[in-house]
């Protein structure tokens, strides 16, 4: 998968998102992690969506992950999960 073919993949997934078809953005962010995997964009963006989906003990992994990679907001995104 080339760079625009993950850039195009993302802007879907983010348009799905905005539109609450979370199911079809999961699909699309499962493919961007296959191909790039540890992308500290494509897993939090995961994570927010595993996280509307009710997902947490899932989300909560994407996001020890992201913290793992040095990326705080993946303890930021963990504490609104178990919150909400």
């Amino acid at each position: 998968m080339n760079t625009e073919a993950i850039k195009q993949g993302f802007q879907q997934a983010a348009a799905l998102f905005q539109a609450q078809q979370y199911d079809q953005a999961l699909q699309i962010l499962d493919r961007l992690d296959n191909a790039v995997p540890n992308t500290r964009d494509i897993l939090y963006f995961k994570a927010r969506v595993l996280g509307m989906l009710n997902r947490a003990q899932e989300a909560a992994t994407l996001c020890a992950r992201l913290t793992a990679l040095g990326d705080e907001r993946g303890e930021q995104l963990l504490s609104h999960i178990l919150i909400s």
